[in-house]
């Protein structure tokens, strides 16, 4: 769990498994939890994967604009590139 802290928004990250066609995958729900009306989402397809440092700060930008942001997990579950950050 993630959680940024700002003057205008509570930036939380959860953690999500789902499967696809076997694969367990574990992408990442970034949201303002400030904000209780609805809101669209964004789905985030980054080349590095879900857990990535760049991902989730770029889902981070976009839930300070108000979106819902669903990160999707490229890889699957444990199964990132070792060598990327």
């Amino acid at each position: 769990l993630l959680f940024i802290s700002g003057t205008s928004a509570d930036i939380t990250a959860k953690n999500l498994e789902y499967k696809h066609e076997g694969t367990t995958c574990e992408g990442i729900v970034i949201l303002d939890d400030a904000v209780k009306t609805k809101r669209p989402i964004v789905l985030l397809i980054h080349e590095l994967g879900a857990s990535s440092t760049q991902a989730r700060s770029r889902a981070g930008q976009i839930a300070k604009m108000g979106y819902v942001v669903f990160v999707v997990d490229l890889f699957g579950k444990g199964n990132a590139p070792k060598d990327y950050k």
